[in-house]
């Protein structure tokens, strides 16, 4: 009993030292992912997890960064869900479309979810990932969507 105990805390411990880099970019940025598959976070709550965890809410970088990490949160999505879509620190502008906040960033825009524009969307400033269990599902990539609604997580980015 005692030795099982003592292993949970070993495996706690790992876990809390790698916690911090879940994945490292191809420019060695590390970044993180928290998915509260209970109630989701609006943004000002995936700002605050982030922050609290020593990150910043962050972004995908590039092209090669965002097939392996697809993969990398894939990997981590819960087993009762199909997909998860998870904030990152991307704006957009609803009304033209127009990357407004880290305009170097990689956006692929999801085919079915993806990019909605025009003044009935004013409100819907921020991007989300969509990441889905299924390596083939057409339905993955950005979208952009309010602020304060709800997503499943968020992709943190360690600050040094």
């Amino acid at each position: 009993m005692r030795v099982v105990h003592i292993l949970a805390v070993i495996i706690s411990l790992n876990d809390a030292l790698t916690e911090g880099c879940q994945f490292r970019t191809s420019d060695e940025t590390c970044l993180f992912v928290s998915i509260q598959s209970e109630t989701g976070y609006r943004y000002d709550e995936a700002e605050q997890y982030c922050a609290e965890s020593g990150g910043v809410v962050g972004v995908v970088p590039d092209k090669d960064t965002y097939e392996s990490l697809l993969s990398f949160i894939r990997s981590r999505i819960p087993e009762d869900f199909e997909m998860v879509q998870l904030w990152t620190a991307v704006e957009v502008d609803p009304l033209t479309g127009v990357v407004t906040r880290h305009e170097n960033a990689f956006t692929r825009w999801d085919p079915e979810y993806g990019l909605f524009t025009g003044a009935s969307f004013y409100k819907w400033t921020h991007v989300y990932l969509m990441v889905s269990v299924y390596e083939d599902d057409n339905r993955q990539g950005m979208g952009n969507y309010k602020p304060d609604g709800r997503m499943d997580g968020v992709l943190c980015k360690t600050v040094s």
